[in-house]
């Protein structure tokens, strides 16, 4: 993982991140291994606001 944050804390992330509503994650059909992660409206509202304040 990029961030340097090892495998379980990442996957503990995205379950507590999956459980609040801030993204969906679906299996890939075809690698069991896989999954997708997609940020849910309300996320993706909350990081662009955050990033615009950056660029202000």
């Amino acid at each position: 993982i990029a961030s340097g944050l090892p495998t379980t804390s990442a996957l503990r992330l995205l379950r507590r991140l999956c459980e609040e509503g801030l993204i969906s994650r679906e299996a890939d059909r075809d690698d069991g291994r896989r999954n997708y992660v997609r940020l849910s409206p309300e996320l993706a509202h909350r990081l662009t606001a955050y990033f615009a304040e950056g660029d202000a």
